[in-house]
């Protein structure tokens, strides 16, 4: 990126804030929020790591909304509009992710707001247990989850929107034996943190979804890829052709209620692209599912389970650890 784009995009990014209200863009700059939303009656709710999701007592008038949300809709070339009342997008500069709407689907514009993480979080940050809370066991490096990365067994990291599956997942790729190997990232923004100096980072675009991304990858000769979100089935098929075809200690992360169900998930998924979902390639593609949660007081990790293959009449072969 030149000067001028750096400067333009610094410029653009101060008028969003602008246009969002000062005391929204001190909130952004806050180092424990993760999320700032507002609703259509223009109330502000922010999240914050340990203490959840408060109102803050700020109010967004929708013009100050509407008008946010079509300088960022300019700044990433679209536009939005009734017949396109939504918007997807990356805010310049800081990057953090925005999703807004404007009528006829909601009354008012709102918006959410997810920043990208700031810091790398160690493993010792997660606590672990089948309820663990932040004062809880931590990881170690005896832990099942430090051993399914040296064995390199595909990891599938499970969770809801905000539980920390990226952050767990920066935190893994920051294990001596994952730095020391050549690791392709795909995502659809830039939020994955990586200490490994040889890597390549994709991103998605409209034009080009992660599917075409993943089989683009292999020509790069990776050791290790990771997928930053398993969302559609041509996406999950790839990703389980690449994991069966000599990419072991692969990392991706998807959307499921508990590990076991992780699995199931990516059947859902197949199974929008194959009649049949093929169970047996995901049994030998996926070595181990973490299942990671959100608490009031830090993130937690509530299940590791090992992925041993699959067997007629029984299904899934898996351990607990």
């Amino acid at each position: 990126m030149d000067t001028h784009e750096t400067v333009s995009e610094t410029r653009l990014d101060r008028g969003l804030r602008r246009a969002l209200d000062a005391e929204i863009a001190a909130l952004l700059e806050e180092p424990s929020v993760t999320d700032v939303m507002c609703n259509a009656d223009g109330r502000v709710f922010v999240d914050r790591t340990g203490a959840g999701r408060t109102d803050s007592g700020i109010t967004l008038t929708a013009a100050n909304a509407d008008f946010a949300l079509r300088m960022l809709a300019s700044s990433v070339g679209t536009v939005i509009t009734r017949d396109a009342p939504l918007l997807s997008a990356t805010m310049p500069g800081s990057g953090e992710r925005v999703a807004g709407s404007i009528a006829p689907i909601t009354e008012q514009p709102t918006l959410s707001i997810r920043k990208p993480p700031r810091t790398v979080f160690d493993l010792s940050a997660f606590s672990r247990g089948p309820c663990a809370l932040a004062d809880g066991p931590v990881i170690d490096g005896d832990d099942p989850l430090v051993r399914a990365v040296q064995e390199r067994r595909n990891i599938l990291i499970a969770g809801s929107t905000g539980s920390g599956k990226t952050s767990l997942l920066s935190s893994l790729l920051q294990i001596d034996s994952v730095v020391r190997d050549r690791c392709l990232i795909i995502e659809d923004t830039r939020e994955i943190a990586i200490e490994a100096p040889d890597h390549v980072r994709f991103l998605t675009s409209p034009q080009i979804g992660m599917q075409r991304l993943v089989q683009h990858a292999l020509r790069y000769r990776p050791d290790r890829i990771v997928l930053g979100e398993v969302r559609s089935g041509d996406a999950a098929l790839e990703m389980l052709f690449a994991c069966n075809t000599g990419h072991s200690g692969s990392f991706g992360t998807i959307h499921a209620n508990s590990a076991l169900d992780a699995l199931g998930r990516l059947e859902d998924l197949c199974s929008t692209i194959c009649p049949q979902p093929p169970r047996r390639a995901i049994a030998t593609a996926i070595g181990c599912v973490v299942f990671v949660q959100r608490t009031m007081t830090g993130r937690a990790i509530s299940e590791v389970l090992y992925v041993d293959g699959w067997q007629d009449g029984t299904g899934y072969v898996t351990r607990s650890m």
